[in-house]
């Protein structure tokens, strides 16, 4: 029994498109979302210890509820199974039968407290008229309903939140691209104070109790107050008093910027431990601020900063490489949400919600509407080993489980975008938003070639420099073209140029 499941160290196996009975959005009560087998490691639904057939019906009976038959074809369904729970999850009990070509070969059963984790893979034993034949495995994710309180400050219907053209990475720029410190209010605030820049793009993750915290990387290379110091240190191991204590300005002392686009290893593409980084640029200098919590950043910075707030999730792989601790993601999500809603200013900003955990964008799209969710996609120009999620590991497939679950958009690397942009019109064609991340998009002229594309909007690092080199470029090729013309143009035509060059950085980014 022990060699039944085999890991494989490559991408994994598509997700189902559609679900059995799929629950109303956002969702009035809690859910169990069950899916056949385990595509991310391709282990499929039904393992015989005698046989390596892979096709059979599986038929499933919650309580008294009706029989659900689902065809397993290599393995894989292409349904999921939406399971409502009305009452105790504890109560839930779910009987599960195998069958080939209508002949039943066995049966297995689940109970609610398998739920218990809140998501993961079970592993059950099924039993047949000679005992033990197999076993069966399905993933699953349980799924909460907001609160009643928070429900009752949640708009039915997404409200008309558009795409932002250009958004600041992080606030003003991650560290070593701009001279304040990433992710905090005072680089939030900055980077807006030019009306080009309608959002700021900032990392949310939990401390300890729950509290959202504003932070990119999963440990922290962290000097204390009083000269304690530590390394390493999972953040959602820390207490909130413990985050309140961290020194901003000595996590960085002897720290460079990483970007995600630096490197194709595992820790770059989870944002594992960014200060112990070997490459980069030296941020030392930097114009430093507090460490603030979501709550803080949303009461302080004011309506007209709008918010793209990624939800960092750490991928299943790198969590147990490195033991690291992490809440459910119904959990994290539930956390995020109440702290927005509970904000009034929230009430009219605009805010959308990212990550690149797959699952946890479906959770986030299931619990409201009243925000957009975009997907982030983890394609990149490099080798793809540890990144095995089908649903992020190419533009195409993230593009198809965005409109599968109703996700509002899709956020690519731009390198990789410039490379098919064949699927904007794609995404486009199925009302999704698309916008582009990276450092290439400091670049105006690249930035200028995804506009004409199609892209929607850019998350770009120092972004008022930005708009100051898109003004230089626009200059420049208008000096040029003055040089060609100059012969024909009267002194009125002169005029209206010399107009034209002071919105050059808004026509760039559509904003004129």
């Amino acid at each position: 029994m022990g060699e039944l499941v085999k890991e494989r160290a490559e991408i994994g196996g598509p997700w189902p498109s559609r679900g059995r009975r799929e629950v109303a959005l956002p969702l009035q009560n809690d859910v169990v979302r069950v899916i056949m087998g385990h595509p991310r490691k391709h282990v499929p639904c039904v393992q015989l210890r005698r046989s390596q057939e892979t096709d059979f019906e599986v038929t499933f009976q919650v309580g008294e509820e009706k029989l659900e038959t689902f065809e397993v074809r290599n393995g894989r369904s292409e349904e999921w199974l939406d399971v409502n729970l009305c009452g105790d999850i504890a109560d839930v009990v779910i009987l599960v039968q195998v069958a080939k070509n209508k002949f039943e070969l066995g049966r297995a059963a689940v109970l609610g407290s398998d739920f218990s984790a809140m998501q993961g893979v079970l592993r059950k034993t099924i039993l047949g008229g000679a005992g033990v034949v197999g076993e069966l495995f399905i993933e699953f994710v349980v799924m909460t309903s907001l609160s009643a309180g928070v429900k009752a400050k949640v708009e039915r219907g997404i409200s008309d939140i558009r795409p932002p053209r250009l958004a600041g990475h992080r606030g003003s720029g991650a560290n070593g691209t701009a001279p304040i410190n990433e992710n905090t209010i005072l680089s939030f605030v900055a980077a807006t104070r030019n009306s080009l820049v309608s959002h700021v793009e900032l990392d949310v993750q939990l401390t300890r109790e729950g509290t959202p915290v504003i932070y990119h990387d999963f440990h922290i290379s962290a000097g204390r107050k009083h000269g304690k110091k530590g390394r390493g240190i999972p953040l959602y191991a820390l207490s909130i008093e413990e985050w309140s204590e961290l020194d901003p300005p000595s996590l960085h002392d002897d720290a460079s910027y990483y970007s995600d686009d630096d490197s194709p290893s595992l820790r770059s593409r989870t944002s594992a431990i960014a200060p112990f980084s070997q490459k980069g640029v030296n941020f030392k200098g930097s114009l430093h601020d507090g460490l603030p919590t979501l709550a803080s950043v949303c009461k302080k910075c004011p309506s007209h900063v709008g918010m793209m707030i990624e939800l960092k999730y750490p991928i299943p792989e790198f969590q147990e490489e490195m033991k690291l601790p992490y809440p459910s993601r119904d959990y994290f999500a539930n956390r995020v949400l109440e702290t927005v809603f509970e904000e009034a200013k929230n009430a009219t900003r605009s805010i959308i919600f990212l990550t690149f955990d797959a699952t946890l964008a479906m959770i986030l799209k299931a619990k409201q509407s009243r925000f957009p969710v975009y997907f982030l996609c983890a394609e990149r120009d490099e080798d793809l080993t540890d990144q095995l999620d089908y649903r992020s590991a190419a533009l195409e497939h993230a593009i198809d489980y965005a409109e599968n679950m109703h996700i509002n958009g899709n956020v690519f690397a731009a390198k990789v975008l410039l490379q098919k942009k064949h699927v904007v019109p794609i995404a486009k064609q199925k009302k999704l938003a698309v916008m582009t991340y990276g450092k290439i998009n400091s670049d105006p002229a690249t930035v200028q070639q995804q506009y004409e594309c199609g892209v929607d909007g850019i998350i770009a690092d120092n972004v008022n420099l930005l708009i100051t080199r898109m003004n230089r470029q626009h200059n420049e090729d208008l000096q040029r073209s003055l040089q060609i013309n100059n012969s024909s143009m009267d002194s009125d035509r002169n005029g209206e140029d010399a107009g034209i060059l002071s919105s050059a950085a808004q026509r760039l980014v559509g904003h004129v």
